[in-house]
């Protein structure tokens, strides 16, 4: 038996947004349409650095066009919760692809 998500399965959830440009963007996936344009509330991007904590910029209602969507997960608010941000420090991930 295989098992598929699609996007419809994470309307109204909390998820994570890799985007091509490298970019970290979290928040409650509200919308999408058939290109992947996909539309967060209440988002956040986060931004690492290998020199200072992670920074988390609000960014309120986001739309993210679709050519530079590079993946959406489902985050696990229980295990989101747990973890210390504010003391993150890690590598960022740069550019997967430049967006159109």
């Amino acid at each position: 038996m295989t098992m598929t998500t699609t996007l419809d399965d994470y309307l109204n959830k909390f998820v994570q947004v890799i985007t091509g440009d490298g970019r970290d963007i979290i928040g409650t996936l509200i919308g999408f349409d058939q290109a992947t344009n996909v539309i967060l509330a209440n988002s956040s991007e986060r931004i690492y650095s290998v020199d200072k904590p992670l920074n988390i910029v609000s960014l309120g209602l986001q739309l993210i066009k679709g050519s530079n969507v590079a993946m959406v997960a489902l985050i696990d608010e229980d295990v989101h919760d747990k973890i210390d941000w504010e003391k993150m420090i890690v590598q960022p991930m740069g550019v997967i692809w430049e967006p159109e």
